[in-house]
């Protein structure tokens, strides 16, 4: 069956009013979102029943657009990987300020939790294949290696967020810096 046109619009905006309230207050009212939104606190229920409901969907959106942004890369490997998940997902800087700032409310969620494994899982091989290829320094663990590469792009999304560089530059400054600290 076709939605309404008027509940996708309503929903899209209180999904970005959202996503732009919580991340400049993680613990701003429902009531706040509503008026963000644009849409009377009833119109927001009827979306979302709950504060933790729509933070879920939320950040399900984000990890779907975080999806999305990375698929037709399946085939790089090693450096020209992680050039390329730098390169896609500095754009969504926002996106990732705000999964990091809320999420600590939504950790111990089964769904969440299975995706950001996942992740981790993906982003382990990376590390494992590209220290075979010689591109990252064998005897850095791997564990470091991970570590290092989330805490550059959430330095770079900060200062994408704050307005202070565009995602092109970050992306090359992330990768200049994540290299620089970890190549081969």
């Amino acid at each position: 069956m076709k939605r309404d046109q008027r509940l996708v619009q309503s929903e899209t905006a209180i999904v970005e009013a959202a996503l732009k309230t919580l991340i400049t207050n993680p613990s701003a009212a429902m009531s706040e979102i509503a008026i963000a939104a644009d849409v009377g606190r009833a119109t927001l229920y009827r979306h979302f029943e709950t504060r933790e409901v729509l933070i879920k969907a939320l950040v399900v959106d984000c990890m779907k657009e975080t999806e999305i942004a990375l698929k037709g890369i399946e085939h790089l490997k090693g450096r020209a990987a992680f050039e390329a998940i730098f390169d896609l997902l500095m754009p969504l800087a926002d996106r990732y300020q705000f999964m990091a700032g809320i999420w600590s409310q939504v950790q111990n969620d089964k769904d969440l939790v299975k995706i950001e494994a996942g992740w981790k899982k993906d982003m382990q091989a990376l590390v494992k294949q590209t220290k075979k290829r010689g591109e990252i320094n064998r005897d850095i663990p791997s564990e470091w290696i991970v570590a290092v590469f989330d805490s550059t792009f959430a330095a770079a999304w900060v200062l994408v967020s704050s307005g202070d560089l565009s995602p092109s530059d970050a992306a090359r400054y992330a990768k200049q810096t994540f290299f620089s600290g970890c190549a081969g």
